[in-house]
């Protein structure tokens, strides 16, 4: 497989995805730094059936530049991520470097953690404070404001510090918003 091009190379791990059990003693580890995304997706969905590379791989997807191969890992994720990956997804979705899709996948995944710094940075998604007069004030709806409002509404929904948010999303003329702050608790 190494000395095959890359197209090759995604065929080939394509077709060991289909097989019950793996070869011994083959790891598609390598084809994580492969320069063809289509060789590194196939190398994450292989990888991700072994538990014991599961993190390692999780990771590595979460830094990848292809979408898709981002996907895979979040996808994942949303079961269990580890500690670094949440920091990771919260680097990448701050930084805009996602498609909208995977920067909610992202919020959505971060906000399991449900500490009181998630919440935070959830409420920076959601609230801002208007320059004149000083007060709090929603956030323009975008997919990615919808989904931290969601999940605030559903994990924080009666959290002192979520309390402005929720009354200024129950009282916003937005139909989507307030729809998000009627499933308050669903989640929890």
């Amino acid at each position: 497989i190494p000395d095959a091009p890359p197209v090759v190379q995604r065929e080939l791990l394509s077709l060991l995805g289909r097989l019950s059990t793996l070869p011994s003693g083959f790891s598609a580890i390598n084809y994580l730094a492969s320069e063809e995304a289509l060789v590194r997706r196939e190398a994450v969905r292989l990888l991700l059936r072994n538990p014991a590379e599961r993190d390692e791989t999780i990771m590595s997807a979460l830094t990848d530049t292809d979408d898709r191969v981002v996907f895979a890992g979040l996808t994942v994720a949303q079961e269990r991520c580890p500690s670094a990956g949440i920091e990771l997804i919260e680097q990448r979705v701050d930084r805009g470097e996602l498609d909208s899709q995977l920067r909610t996948m992202g919020i959505r995944i971060v906000a399991q953690q449900r500490t009181p710094e998630t919440l935070a940075w959830l409420l920076s998604y959601v609230v801002t404070v208007a320059h004149w007069p000083r007060r709090s004030r929603l956030r323009p709806s975008t997919p990615e404001m919808l989904a931290a409002l969601s999940v605030i509404a559903a994990y924080w929904g009666n959290d002192p510090a979520a309390e402005t948010v929720i009354t200024l999303a129950e009282q916003s003329k937005d139909l989507e918003v307030r729809a998000r702050i009627a499933r308050r608790g669903a989640m929890t």
